[in-house]
């Protein structure tokens, strides 16, 4: 009853009845006060902050220390990865090599033997070549320029610009090229001769048909769920068990075929065949 009067008491005030907008208002609004609301980009913030550190926690312990370095030096993190694999990667071309040749099983013995008669500056080149470019330069190319070519979305669009890009553009007239000179270097003969057996592969053994058959997938994949830290090392690791499995096929003798001492090192067998399986990498 007390508010009952107070609030008549009010509406009747010279003030309210000279502005009859506000005597028409109710002395108690239905909307919340300002001061009460909850801001809504502060809960959007609060939910992208949530959603980042869930996705951020899927990583524990070493992984996520793993996860931090190569977030934190891509470049880095890259150039270590990739020339990692292109070491063992050569590591084991080489092993299966002296095997083939000397016709031996793989006991600890012989492989300590493997191991003094390797060429370590082989090696070493391939290193150099790995870390350089398959993860130098390709953070760089797949991380920064793409995004800025072709944007940062994982739509399908996108997807289909930047793998049709890499397969048609990069891998013919980059990455292959690169790969068939540093071997021609490692192997000390002319780039040359290196172009024109990056030519007749191309033309004789389907070199660009077995690319696109691996790397179209693997690079949709790579652009569609991998983060972006880690595309160059997935990339890698894809390479690497790529290239064991080509090396056990091109070593795997046809059934019924005469057994022979040594492998001639031409074009197609033995040595010079076992190497040509190391172009198919990206």
């Amino acid at each position: 009853m007390i508010l009952a009067f107070e609030t008549s008491v009010v509406h009747r005030s010279p003030f309210y009845l000279s502005n009859p907008d506000l005597s028409q208002r109710s002395l108690y609004p239905t909307t919340t006060p300002q001061l009460f609301r909850k801001d809504s980009s502060i809960v959007k913030g609060r939910r992208k902050k949530n959603t980042k550190l869930q996705s951020s926690s899927a990583f524990t312990g070493p992984l996520a220390l793993v996860n931090t370095l190569w977030r934190n030096h891509p470049y880095a993190a890259a150039a270590l990865i990739c020339g990692v694999k292109a070491s063992a990667a050569d590591l084991f071309a080489q092993g299966r090599q002296i095997q083939k040749e000397e016709d031996i099983d793989l006991d600890f013995a012989e492989i300590v033997n493997i191991g003094e008669k390797a060429d370590f500056r082989r090696n070493i080149a391939y290193i150099i070549y790995g870390a350089l470019y398959q993860g130098v330069a390709q953070e760089y190319i797949y991380n920064h320029l793409y995004p800025l070519m072709f944007g940062a979305g994982r739509d399908f669009r996108t997807i289909i610009c930047k793998v049709s890009f890499d397969l048609l553009v990069q891998a013919p007239f980059l990455t292959l090229p690169i790969a068939y000179a540093s071997n021609a270097l490692i192997y000390r003969y002319s780039l040359k001769k290196g172009f024109r057996r990056y030519l007749n592969d191309i033309k004789k053994h389907g070199l660009l048909v077995k690319f696109f058959a691996l790397w179209g997938p693997v690079q949709t994949i790579t652009f569609r769920f991998i983060p972006q830290h880690l595309r160059i090392s997935f990339i890698a690791f894809v390479s690497f068990f790529w290239l064991i499995i080509l090396y056990c096929i091109v070593a795997r003798p046809k059934a019924g075929s005469p057994k022979v001492d040594k492998p001639k090192a031409v074009n197609g067998s033995g040595k010079t065949r076992l190497v040509q399986v190391y172009y198919f990498d990206h």
